[in-house]
């Protein structure tokens, strides 16, 4: 076994830290909208996701205020939807944009999301495909965290080009 030396190591669990939080973010960005539904989401914005905890930001104080009392309750709600048994979103901060453009720009935005679009799950070939797809990470709650994001993505893909 072979000497490394620790900044070496501190500096590689950095890059994987930053990626989960990457990661972290984009689940929760994909699943936010059908989380809280159409009213909520036309007034937050997802904005970032570090050492678990969600900032989200929002129109009003009203909003900060109605959210921070059931803050507890999406949290559970999140970490079970995005099957994390480690409760990695530990915190939601929700901040109102003192600025009316973007303030603006966050209404606009989520008045632009379409309906909730029903997730097909994908079949055994489609699981094993992406499986086979994220094998060459090693680190296996990196892996574990790349298979969700794409097969989340992969069922609303799915779900968006169905015709009911």
């Amino acid at each position: 076994m072979s000497l490394v030396p620790i900044r070496n190591l501190l500096s590689d669990h950095k890059g994987i830290r930053k990626n989960q939080n990457f990661i972290h973010l984009s689940v929760l960005i994909s699943v936010w909208h059908n989380l809280v539904g159409a009213q909520i989401s036309s007034n937050t914005k997802v904005v970032s996701f570090k050492n678990g905890v969600v900032k989200v930001a929002v129109t009003s104080s009203a909003w900060a205020t109605e959210l921070s009392a059931i803050k507890h309750d999406l949290i559970l709600q999140i970490n079970n939807t995005t099957g994390n048994s480690k409760a990695s979103l530990r915190d939601i901060v929700f901040y109102v944009v003192n600025n009316t453009t973007e303030s603006d720009d966050i209404g606009k935005t989520m008045a632009q999301n379409k309906p909730v679009i029903k997730k097909i799950p994908l079949d055994d070939d489609e699981k094993f495909n992406l499986e086979k797809s994220v094998s060459c990470i090693h680190n296996e709650h990196l892996r574990d965290l790349a298979i969700k994001v794409t097969a989340l993505d992969l069922e609303i893909k799915k779900g968006a080009s169905t015709k009911d």
